[in-house]
């Protein structure tokens, strides 16, 4: 959290990041919204890893690889078991990326994919509000918040079942 807090030349979002022909998808979310799920079900669907916890972004824009082992829950609880991706069959990704897709989603049991597109100025706000360091940098976040959000599709909604989730959040990224 200090280096989310203090970090001069990135700026922390609180999300899970992929990336997809080298350009990166973008999940932010709170703590339960399912963000490892759906970064788990990504790679497993042949996406590379770059987070499970923050997109790191650059003055630019690009998000840059955090790749930590992925904190798996265990029953639901607070509890996680940390995985490298290695284990489900991925590879951390190695070098920074534009962004394709930001897709701010929570998972509900039986929802159908149903995401509506966003603005990049709403999507910017958004990522505004997963930021760690809005308060303390919000010149530096915003301008990398805007950067990240300017050429990006950008959706929002609930999803049901993170495999049938990935399927759609990897068509969409082809399609962007």
């Amino acid at each position: 959290m200090y280096i989310a807090l203090h970090a001069p030349d990135h700026v922390f979002i609180h999300a899970g990041v992929v990336g997809v022909e080298d350009r990166a998808i973008v999940l932010p979310g709170r703590s339960f919204a399912g963000k490892t799920t759906l970064v788990a079900a990504l790679v497993k669907a042949g996406a590379e890893y770059w987070s499970d916890e923050y997109a790191v972004l650059d003055a630019d824009g690009l998000v840059h690889p955090y790749p930590k082992p992925l904190s798996v829950r265990i029953n639901d609880t607070r509890e996680t078991d940390e995985q490298p991706v290695e284990s489900l069959g991925g590879r951390a990704g190695d070098r920074p990326l534009p962004v394709a897709v930001i897709a701010f989603t929570s998972y509900h049991p039986g929802a159908t994919w149903a995401l509506r597109p966003c603005t990049a100025g709403e999507g910017a706000v958004k990522l505004l509000e997963h930021s760690i360091a809005a308060r303390s940098r919000p010149e530096q976040v915003l301008a990398a918040v805007r950067h990240a959000a300017t050429n990006a599709l950008i959706l929002e909604g609930d999803r049901g079942d993170a495999s049938q989730a990935a399927t759609a959040l990897l068509s969409q990224q082809t399609a962007s």
